[in-house]
């Protein structure tokens, strides 16, 4: 059994780009790796790297607990990145379910600005499909098809989009090779309809998300809604049960073809 968690691998919107920031956040993980301690935290070992911060596995000392620690460096966009940090909180908090993770905590500590969550054992879902094109079968597909499914529902019934779903974003957690739980996570790009502060931030027109599964309106920087997570839901179903997306290629042109199915689809 391998404990990993996808985090830190998620870009936000609006997150710095370009060579200076990225110096500057290779910096700034340099400090985190000499970091031990962080308030009632104390890390362990790391989980992953990527854009937006660190993931550690960590021991919360109050509770006597484990959990998944997402940092971000000191001084990494200013005062911005708690505020995303507390947003993604709060939207994953609003919606209980078992077939998605549970944030614990979010805050700042010396100017490390973290995101405490439940801790999951296994592996992302793309580390299951793998890039060698094999279908992870039918009775497996049908088993994480349900869970995720009602982990929709569920986030729909309240008027929360995902937005970004992917097999990044799923995680299988597993026990002897048995697929125990099938979870969602990363509520970094989610909004809540009718929302005053968590509805959806990014303007009209701007496009967010992973190419191979968006879906056409979402492609199009269009109105998005329970329905665009339901079609990378079938992306990714589709993926599964075939080893590859429907709709290969460049970004681009990925694109391209999400555009002019979504005008197909409206004359």
């Amino acid at each position: 059994m391998t404990v990993s968690h996808p985090f830190a691998d998620a870009t936000l919107a609006g997150a710095p780009a370009g060579p200076d920031a990225a110096r500057a956040r290779r910096g700034a993980v340099l400090e985190l790796a000499t970091l031990r301690e962080l308030g009632h935290y104390v890390l362990l070992d790391k989980l992953g790297e990527g854009g937006m911060g660190v993931v550690y596995r960590a021991k919360q000392i109050n509770l006597g607990r484990e959990v998944a620690l997402k940092l971000l460096p000191p001084g990494e966009d200013g005062g911005d990145a708690l505020r995303r940090f507390e947003r993604e909180a709060k939207v994953a908090a609003a919606l209980k379910h078992p077939n998605v993770v549970e944030i614990y905590d979010v805050g700042e500590h010396e100017g490390v600005v973290f995101l405490a969550m439940e801790l999951l054992r296994g592996a992302p879902l793309r580390a299951l499909v793998g890039d060698a094109g094999e279908p992870l079968g039918l009775a497996a597909t049908l088993e994480i098809a349900c869970s995720l499914s009602e982990a929709l529902i569920a986030a729909h019934a309240i008027g929360l989009v995902h937005r970004d779903l992917k097999p990044e974003n799923v995680f299988v957690e597993q026990i002897a090779g048995r697929t125990t739980r099938v979870v969602v996570v990363d509520f970094g790009l989610a909004f809540i309809t009718d929302s005053e502060d968590l509805g959806r931030k990014t303007q009209a027109g701007l496009v967010i998300g992973t190419p191979d599964y968006l879906a056409p309106e979402q492609a199009m920087g269009g109105e998005i809604g329970p329905p665009s997570d339901l079609y990378s839901l079938g992306i990714m179903l589709y993926e599964l049960l075939t080893g590859r997306v429907p709709f290969a290629g460049n970004q681009l042109n990925v694109l391209k073809i999400g555009r002019a199915s979504c005008r197909e689809r409206v004359s």
